[in-house]
């Protein structure tokens, strides 16, 4: 890391780039590519797109899936409980 390094300027290029960063926490791939010399707001921005790609793919993914989601019990028929097995287990 450089030890010239002007990390206010840094940090205000940032928050000009993502203002919802305020008070937060950078994510960890963040601190280490500036660690490794990237400027915060490179580094970030990299993140950024890595994410939106990881979403659409995820979106794209859900698009080609054969099914919408899962209802009620999932498929699984429910039976209703004997009033003798009620009386014996009184879990039900």
């Amino acid at each position: 890391m450089e030890e010239n390094r002007d990390f206010e300027a840094e940090v205000s290029e940032l928050m000009e780039l993502a203002p919802e960063l305020e008070g937060g926490t950078l994510p960890e791939e963040v601190i280490s590519a500036a660690a490794a010399g990237k400027s915060l707001k490179e580094a970030y921005s990299e993140f950024r797109a890595g994410q939106e790609e990881i979403k659409r793919q995820n979106e794209a993914a859900r698009e080609k899936a054969p099914v919408g989601g899962v209802s009620g019990s999932g498929g699984i028929v429910e039976r209703e409980v004997d009033d003798f097995l009620r009386g014996l287990c009184e879990e039900y």
